[in-house]
C-alpha cells in the first residue's frame, strides 16, 4: 500500500539534491546530460506516477509504471499487458543497475532501505548503459556500501505515436500547337478556266498582267496531352514510439493513386525513421484541385498539407515556331522560303510576278502550281495558275484543176480497081458485051488514116484556203 504522505519525502529529497548540485557540483555534470539524480526519497512507498508527472513535467500525463520485484535484478521483464519490455544488468550491488527498455522511460526509481533513489531522464531514455554512472539503492548510512536494490520501478508513457507527412506534386504535359494553311493565286484581270486562274498572252502585248500569290498561315489553337503527375510522399515517425501503419492513401483531385513504398503493409515505422513513397498518375486532362495523403496507423490516422496540383509549362512546345517554304513549277519563281511564325500568331505572305508575251515562245498552255508547306507539320497547301501564250498562225492550202479541148484529124481515102484495070478518062471502067466477055470484079477500096490532134480551150481553176490555226485574231493585208 503506498502512502501518499511520501510525496513531501521525495520533494525534500530533490531539495536535498539540488543544493548538492550548486554546492559541490556532483551527480550530473551539467543540465545538457539525460539524467538527474540520484534524488533520494526517504520513504517506503514508491512515487505515485501522477505525483512524479505534477512535480517534474517530463513525460506524459498519463505516466505508467513497472516494478521489477526481484532483489538486485537481471533479465528481461515484460508488463502485465505486453507493452512494455525492460532488460536490467545488476551484476551487484557494488555496481550497480543498467538497463534498456522498448519505450521510453523519464524515470527510474532504485528501493533499498527504508527509502530509495529517484533518477529522472527529462527527454526520456530506451537505455541508461551507466555511462553517466550506474543506478544505485541509497547508501547505507555510516557506512561506504549501499543497500541491495530490493526492486526497480520504471515510469515510462506508451509512447506518443506522431508522424508528419509530407508529400510533393509536380505536373508534367506536352503542348501540341495546330496550324492551318491556305493558298491562292489572283490575277488583275480575274479570268477563269474550269475554276482555274488563267492568263492569256497576246502579241501585241494586251493580256500582260500580274499574278498574286498569297499564303495565308493561321493559328488554330493548341492541345495539350500527356498529362502526368508524379511526386513523393514523405512519412518520419516524429513520435517516441514506433508506428504500425495499416494503409496510405492517396487522393488526387478526388482519385485515388498508388503511391510505390517498397514494403508491404501493414509497417512498422520505427522512432525517427523515414518511409518514402513514389506515385505516377496519368490523367487524361489538366485535373484541377489538390492532393492530399493520409497515413492511417494502428492508433489514428495523419494528413499531409493540401497541396494545390499546379499545371506549368509544357514540357515540350511542338510545333510552337514554324518555318513556312514555297515551290513553284514556275522556273522563274523556283523555291523561297517564306518566314517564321510564332505560337499564337497567324500571318500571310504574298509575292507576284508579271507575265508577259515577250517571255514565250511557244504556245503553252503552262500549267504553274505553287505549294507551300509547314516543314514541321508537313501540312501544305498549293494553287494552279495557267497561262497562254496567244500565237499568230495561219494555214495556208490550194488546190489547182486544169481543163483544154483535143480535136483529132483524119484522112480518107476511097478507090475502085478493075480486074481488067481500064479506065476512062481516069475512071477505072467496066465494058459489058453480050456474049459475057465483059464481066468482070470490081473492088471498091477505103483507106482512113489519123493524121494527128489540135489542143484548144486551154483553162486553169482552183481555191485558195487560210485557216487561222494561231492562239490570236491575224490582220491578212494581201495574198
Amino acid at each position: 500500500m503506498k502512502n501518499k504522505d511520501s510525496k513531501k519525502y521525495w520533494r525534500s529529497g530533490l531539495i536535498i539534491f539540488i543544493v548538492m548540485l550548486l554546492t559541490f557540483g556532483i551527480g550530473v555534470v551539467g543540465f545538457s546530460v539525460t539524467r538527474l539524480g540520484p534524488i533520494i526519497i526517504d520513504s517506503s512507498f514508491d512515487p505515485e506516477p501522477e505525483d512524479l508527472w505534477a512535480e517534474y513535467e517530463y513525460g506524459c500525463e498519463d505516466l505508467k509504471e513497472f516494478k521489477v520485484d526481484d532483489m538486485n535484478p537481471n533479465g528481461t521483464f515484460v508488463s502485465e499487458d505486453g507493452l512494455f519490455t525492460v532488460t536490467v544488468d545488476t551484476p551487484s550491488k557494488e555496481d550497480g543497475l543498467t538497463w534498456s527498455s522498448n519505450l521510453p522511460v523519464y524515470y527510474a526509481y532504485a528501493k533499498g532501505g527504508s527509502g530509495g533513489n529517484l533518477y529522472i531522464y527529462p527527454n526520456g531514455a530506451i537505455e541508461d548503459d551507466g555511462s553517466s554512472g550506474a543506478i544505485f539503492a541509497p547508501e547505507v548510512i555510516g557506512k561506504e556500501q549501499y543497500y541491495d536494490i530490493s526492486h526497480i520501478t520504471f515510469y515510462y508513457c506508451l509512447g506518443v505515436e506522431e508522424l508528419t507527412v509530407e508529400k510533393t506534386v509536380d505536373t508534367s504535359y506536352n503542348r501540341e500547337h495546330e496550324w492551318s494553311i491556305d493558298k491562292s493565286v489572283i490575277t488583275e484581270k480575274g479570268h477563269f478556266l474550269d475554276g482555274i486562274p488563267k492568263i492569256w498572252l497576246y502579241p501585241n502585248g494586251s493580256g500582260n498582267e500580274t499574278a498574286t500569290w498569297q499564303v495565308d498561315v493561321n493559328y488554330v489553337g493548341s492541345d495539350d496531352y500527356d498529362h502526368n503527375i508524379t511526386g513523393t510522399v514523405t512519412i518520419t515517425n516524429t513520435g517516441d514510439t514506433s508506428a504500425m501503419i495499416t494503409g496510405v492513401e492517396d487522393l488526387l483531385a478526388g482519385t485515388s493513386v498508388d503511391v510505390n513504398f517498397g514494403v508491404d503493409f501493414p509497417y512498422e515505422l520505427a522512432v525517427g525513421d523515414v518511409l518514402e513513397g513514389t506515385y505516377s498518375y496519368a490523367p487524361e486532362y489538366a485535373v484541377e484541385g489538390s492532393n492530399q495523403v493520409t497515413v492511417t496507423t494502428e492508433v489514428r490516422s495523419y494528413d499531409s498539407d493540401s497541396v494545390a496540383i499546379v499545371w506549368g509549362d509544357p514540357v515540350e512546345n511542338i510545333y510552337e515556331t514554324i518555318n513556312i517554304e514555297d515551290i513553284n513549277t514556275d522556273p522563274d519563281l523556283d523555291s523561297q522560303y517564306l518566314g517564321q511564325i510564332v505560337a499564337p500568331n497567324s500571318d500571310t505572305f504574298t509575292y507576284d510576278k508579271l507575265y508577259e508575251w515577250a517571255n514565250y515562245d511557244a504556245p503553252g498552255p503552262y500549267i504553274y502550281i505553287n505549294t507551300a508547306t509547314i516543314t514541321e507539320t508537313g501540312q501544305f497547301a498549293d494553287a494552279t495558275l495557267k497561262v497562254n501564250w496567244q500565237e499568230e498562225r495561219l494555214t495556208v492550202e490550194k488546190t489547182v484543176d486544169t481543163s483544154y479541148n483535143r480535136e483529132h484529124e483524119w484522112s480518107i481515102e476511097k478507090n475502085v480497081t478493075t480486074e481488067k484495070g481500064h479506065f476512062l478518062d481516069g475512071i477505072p471502067k467496066i465494058w459489058l458485051y453480050p456474049n459475057g466477055s465483059g464481066n468482070e470484079t470490081a473492088t471498091w477500096q477505103v483507106d482512113v488514116n489519123y493524121v494527128g490532134s489540135e489542143y484548144n480551150d486551154h483553162n486553169i481553176t482552183g481555191t485558195v484556203t487560210i485557216t487561222n490555226t494561231g492562239d490570236t485574231s491575224a490582220m491578212i493585208t494581201g495574198v
